[in-house]
């Protein structure tokens, strides 16, 4: 394909980006949402939501992998990227809310912050390559196991 005619379709290379972030973020949605279906427990709901993260990132020569990493339209995508962050928030606290009894704020305010250790464990194991990728979901897992027992047991609390 020829500068002229991607122009013809897009402005500029920013949303030329962008349109490739949200497709690859919709192959992405898509592996979630099959993982989704077969889970039952949280645990596997937690797995679902984050083994298709990891398997993008580590595809050698990925589009996601790049546009993760690289970011090329750093302010474009930065906005994308918050949105999509409000998002998926939403969408984890929910079942946060579901699996704890916790009120909507505080699910919320839960989700913000596993999904900020989600986050972390990504690039803590992107970063060091001597970090094992099982290892990187165990203990996010398991970090996130203890996390959930300890809200499930403020839930409890709040609704007596």
């Amino acid at each position: 394909m020829t500068k002229p005619v991607v122009y013809a379709h897009f402005d500029n290379a920013a949303e030329v980006l962008l349109e490739l972030m949200e497709r690859e973020h919709v192959t992405l949605d898509a592996a979630v949402a099959a993982g989704l279906e077969k889970a039952s427990t949280f645990e596997e709901r937690l797995r679902a939501l984050s083994k298709p993260y990891f398997d993008r990132l580590q595809q050698r020569g990925s589009l996601f992998r790049a546009l993760v990493v690289e970011r090329s339209d750093r302010a474009l995508l930065e906005r994308w990227q918050s949105q999509r962050r409000d998002a998926v928030v939403a969408f984890l606290a929910a079942m946060v809310q579901d699996e704890t009894g916790l009120e909507p704020p505080a699910a919320e305010l839960a989700a913000a912050a596993l999904l900020g250790a989600f986050e972390a464990a990504v690039q803590h194991w992107w970063l060091h390559p001597d970090t094992k990728r099982a290892a990187a979901e165990a203990i996010f897992e398991t970090v996130v196991l203890g996390a959930v027992a300890g809200l499930r047991t403020k839930g409890q609390r709040a609704r007596r």
